[in-house]
């Protein structure tokens, strides 16, 4: 099950016709667009990536002993 944080609180959803993205409706009239091709949010990560992870970061989140090099 995926939830979905923040102002999605409207009526609509609805995937691209790729399945590339995700859009939202909010009550305020605001619509959201979410990735959710792999390599679209490999993308984003590696473009707002300011620092290295921690070793605990690689182990709790891409569930590795040992940080990629």
């Amino acid at each position: 099950m995926l939830t979905l944080r923040g102002e999605n609180n409207g009526p609509d959803l609805a995937f691209t016709p790729d399945g590339r993205f995700l859009a939202t409706t909010s009550g305020s009239g605001n619509v959201h667009i979410y990735a959710t091709a792999l390599d679209d949010l490999l993308t984003l990560a590696r473009e707002r990536v300011t620092r290295p992870l921690t070793q605990a970061e690689c182990q709790r989140f891409l569930h590795m002993e040992a940080c990629p090099r």
